[in-house]
């Protein structure tokens, strides 16, 4: 006898044909509680990434700055001068040998490592606190991705990143990457819904800011 195809299963109740619910139908059933954990998990997770992406970048990118440091001899303040700011270069020295020039050169790298470190560390903090801001802000409005999450989420950062100023210069602060958001979005932003993604109940996964569909394999 020749072999009957099985026709496949129509989607029921917005699932797709391998009959899985998609990832936004699991989210919509979990509870309060179970929606502040996988919140709380993927800004974190959000965050952490993004600093240990913002401070490698950094550390490379002030590794590369300082890299004129190494062959010049060491900026120290002449006798008498704690407090005037002025400085001279210290030649390498060449009396006692090989322990001379070991201790120079360990000088210089520890100078400039310290000096990359710090970059990657202030790269690290922006990074972390514009994605960090921007994933909590669209947490906290219920999983909803349009250009408002960026333009709060830039307010929270230049917040943020002024808190040793004082309020004033917070709020100013805040003021500031939030403009500066905004009119990004509006000259660059793709029809006013920037970043908009969406499940369909087959599983195809559509995002509006690109422009692209990503249909599951089967």
């Amino acid at each position: 006898p020749e072999p009957t195809l099985q026709p496949e299963a129509e989607a029921v109740g917005g699932e797709n044909e391998s009959g899985q619910p998609s990832l936004d139908e699991m989210y919509e059933s979990l509870g309060f509680v179970g929606r502040t954990v996988v919140g709380t998990v993927e800004v974190g997770l959000i965050t952490l990434t993004s600093f240990l992406s913002g401070a490698t970048l950094g550390y490379l990118g002030g590794g590369v700055m300082n890299l004129p440091a190494l062959f010049r001899g060491a900026d120290v303040p002449p006798p008498g001068s704690a407090g005037t700011g002025m400085r001279i270069v210290r030649p390498p020295s060449r009396r006692g040998g090989g322990g001379d020039f070991l201790r120079e050169a360990r000088g210089r790298l520890g100078n400039w490592n310290g000096k990359a470190m710090a970059t990657g560390r202030n790269w690290g903090e922006l990074s972390a606190a514009f994605s960090g801001f921007h994933a909590l802000t669209r947490v906290v409005r219920g999983n909803r991705e349009d250009r408002w999450n960026g333009i709060i989420g830039s307010a929270c950062t230049g917040a943020y990143m002024s808190r040793k100023a004082g309020p004033n210069a917070m709020i100013q602060g805040a003021m500031t990457y939030a403009s500066f958001t905004y009119l990004l979005d509006t000259f660059f932003g793709v029809g006013g819904r920037r970043g908009g993604r969406r499940s369909l109940p087959d599983g195809t996964f559509v995002d509006e800011q690109f422009q692209f569909k990503d249909e599951p394999v089967y």
